[in-house]
């Protein structure tokens, strides 16, 4: 079953899935569509009037590179398939397709040579469960 409906892209609906880095709310997350393909979000700016995350296409085994420190969080962003999304206070989203992340606000990508520095097991489960889906 899945959980509810966080972002609409490409006439996709997307659920939540894996909480990767948490505070007041998911700073980095997986998101699965009903086509089973993956997305990692990142929340990269709050406040009371909006946040604001970066939405990238990927795949099962990037994510479990990612957690076991192979690569950083960055590489995943730097893709063809990225979205920026905004969701105002009174609930509006927006959805806007970057058509070259190059151009994009520097400042919305996770910093550069920044890995999840993840301790030894620390993502055992999740790592578990995203090799079943493989």
């Amino acid at each position: 079953m899945r959980q509810k409906i966080i972002f609409k892209i490409n006439n996709q609906n997307l659920y939540e899935d894996m909480i990767l880095i948490d505070d007041i709310y998911p700073l980095l997350f997986t998101c699965v569509d009903d086509l089973e393909n993956t997305y990692l979000c990142s929340c990269y700016f709050a406040d009371p009037s909006k946040i604001l995350w970066l939405v990238t296409k990927t795949d099962l085994e990037s994510v479990i590179d990612l957690l076991i420190n192979k690569v950083t969080i960055r590489e995943l962003f730097e893709s063809d398939e990225l979205w920026a999304i905004c969701k105002s206070k009174n609930e509006e989203i927006q959805v806007k397709r970057i058509e070259d992340c190059k151009n994009f606000d520097e400042k919305a990508f996770p910093a550069e040579g920044e890995y999840m520095d993840a301790d030894t097991g620390e993502f055992e489960e999740e790592i578990a469960i995203l090799k079943k889906r493989v």
